[in-house]
């Protein structure tokens, strides 16, 4: 089904492609520009939203703004969205002062960005794949109170943030005899944080040494600074950044965009699993982490997307098995809002899908792909 913008409303299916390629464009945020409601196209470039009598903007860092009446649109249509990259205005790779720029960032960080005593209507979405095959899928829409969007690394998750169950779109873990297919999660004390912009400020100040700035980029209002860094802990190179980017929006200076792309060493750690009762081994070799934000109407940034990826691979009786967990938070719309009672809180203490029980479609905001909804209705 479509967002709930209207009860009464009629929904719209929109399919947006590349103006060049003809090939999907997944993370475009499409919302109502006055409203500040919307969705977020799924890997196929598709959405599905209700028909309100406002303007919708469709906004993705690599293509040209568009802004259009909801009434031009039909109720199945398809939409082409414009490359920048033929906008590109200079490539170079120079002694770019990264950390100065992020410093600029942090002091005016109130002013740049939406922080304080938001809730945020959200779609979570969390994968785990094993030898490239779903056996755990979840989607579910989420009430997100944050007491502040400065993330305060002193408290507990508890005391800043708290997360209610709306509805479950989808929800399916099917167990078999791995150790992995019911137990596989990032830990919440690490991706929850990881939804905050000046936790990656604070990783960068602390924890990266050897920076190299391996292009800058300045496209069409933007900058895009593609770097690399050794992440250092107690004096040792834990991980690596490698190609990472950071796009700075030239008006404001405010950060739109961010990907981490971690590399770790392949080395294998030992591991009990509770559940199974059995040990195995595994190692994570790299992790992906991205935020995507979009403007409003007062000029302030909001998140619009959070997304991870993590790769790796594990051992167990014998037998070496990949793996590829994903978590995905949507952001759909926020408000200034109350805490959440404590009675409906999730227990950030189990991963976040132990708090979801397996469930039938409901209605989604962010559509799913062919093979996830092949997973879902399979017996």
């Amino acid at each position: 089904m479509a967002i709930s913008l209207n009860l009464c409303g009629q929904s719209k299916r929109i399919t947006i492609l590349d103006q060049t390629t003809n090939d999907p464009i997944d993370l475009v945020n499409v919302y109502y520009s006055r409203l500040n409601e919307g969705t977020i196209t799924n890997e196929e470039g598709v959405i599905s939203i209700e028909t309100r009598n406002d303007t919708l903007t469709l906004s993705h860092l690599n293509y040209e703004i568009l802004i259009l009446p909801d009434s031009s649109l039909k109720a199945t249509d398809t939409i082409y969205m414009n490359p920048i990259v033929n906008q590109l205005d200079e490539v170079v790779v120079y002694d770019f002062d990264l950390k100065k720029k992020l410093e600029t960032v942090a002091k005016l960080y109130g002013r740049l960005y939406l922080t304080d005593h938001n809730t945020n209507e959200t779609t979570y979405k969390e994968i785990l794949k094993i030898d490239n095959h779903l056996v755990r899928l979840v989607q579910v829409q989420l009430n997100w109170w944050q007491k502040s969007y400065n993330y305060d690394f002193t408290k507990g998750l508890d005391k800043q943030c708290a997360f209610r169950l709306n509805g479950i779109d989808f929800s399916k873990i099917p167990t078999d005899d791995s150790p992995l297919s019911d137990g596989g999660y990032l830990e919440n004390d690490f991706m929850i944080p990881a939804f905050y912009l000046n936790y990656y400020l604070v990783y960068l100040f602390k924890y990266t040494v050897d920076i190299f700035i391996d292009e800058v980029q300045k496209i069409n209002g933007s900058t895009k600074v593609v770097f690399t860094a050794s992440l250092v802990l107690n004096g040792n190179n834990i991980s690596n950044l490698v190609k990472s980017e950071i796009v700075f929006d030239n008006i404001s200076g405010a950060i739109t965009y961010l990907k981490f792309n971690i590399q770790y060493p392949d080395k294998m750690t030992k591991e009990f699993s509770e559940r199974r009762k059995v040990a195995y081994e595994s190692a994570t070799t790299s992790l992906l982490l991205e935020l995507n934000f979009k403007q409003v109407q007062d000029k302030k940034w909001l998140l619009a997307s959070f997304k991870s990826k993590i790769i790796g691979h594990f051992t167990y009786n014998g037998k070496d098995d990949a793996f590829e967990m994903r978590q995905e938070l949507y952001v759909t719309k926020t408000t200034k809002g109350k805490k959440i009672n404590k009675s409906q809180k999730l227990d950030l203490k189990k991963p976040f899908y132990e708090n979801f029980p397996s469930g039938i479609p409901l209605e989604n905001k962010i559509l799913l792909t062919k093979e996830e909804l092949d997973f879902i209705n399979q017996n």
